[in-house]
């Protein structure tokens, strides 16, 4: 009998009604994780470290059936002053293994006006092995080079380094779902040779501003 997995990708961001990340952001996501039935879930700009609130994947893991968490910190919350956010991954299935993986920080800085300035901060993927779907889950966040006037093709070595390492996964015979924000719209032009490994599950979804730059992908041995 075939295992249906239902996954979910969630760059928590910016919670507009609130104006911030508080108690209410929080239980939003819990109410919809619940509502949805997700098993897997991949967030990106996640509280994870706060003097006010618990990092949203502890959160997540103690409040819901996704027990098993990983997270890295990142960066500061551009919400939240004084907290710190990164990407984690909450899941219903046992984590056994994690490996962090940090993207190459191009350190650049663009000056918006005389007094808003953006540097670029560390970004970065989860690498979780869930031994009972016989499957690694690579979720995690790109960095946002239009914020900065770039383009990420100007950079490939940074997706190069991390195809490989997928592919490298992929080659051991593992089933590999990749999801999160890649702040890209043709994901395979970042990394062209998944394209006869992975499929999407979802395509020309607009998941921000009218562009879809959030993917979920999987291997071709997955029915989707």
């Amino acid at each position: 009998m075939e295992k249906i997995i239902k996954i979910a990708t969630w760059n928590v961001g910016q919670d507009l009604e609130n104006k911030e990340i508080n108690q209410d952001s929080y239980k939003y996501i819990q109410t919809q994780i619940e509502k949805n039935n997700i098993n897997i879930i991949a967030f990106q700009e996640a509280i994870t470290e706060s003097n006010n609130l618990q990092a949203l994947a502890k959160y997540i893991s103690e409040n819901t059936e996704l027990k098993y968490c990983e997270e890295i910190s990142l960066s500061p919350s551009d919400m939240n002053d004084n907290d710190k956010m990164g990407v984690a991954i909450c899941s219903k299935f046992r984590i056994s293994n994690n490996e962090k993986y940090i993207l190459e920080n191009p350190n650049l800085i663009y000056k918006k006006t005389d007094i808003i300035t953006y540097w670029s901060h560390d970004k970065g993927f989860n690498i979780s092995q869930i031994e009972e779907l016989n499957t690694i889950v690579i979720e995690g966040h790109c960095l946002p080079f239009h914020i900065f006037g770039e383009s990420p093709l100007k950079y490939k070595s940074i997706y190069e380094k991390l195809e490989d390492k997928i592919l490298s996964i992929i080659e051991s015979n593992k089933n590999v779902i990749l999801l999160g924000d890649f702040n890209y719209t043709n994901i395979f032009e970042l990394f062209p040779n998944l394209k006869d490994k992975m499929k999407c599950v979802y395509e020309n979804e607009k998941t921000r501003k009218d562009k879809q730059i959030d993917y979920i992908l999987t291997t071709n041995r997955y029915k989707t």
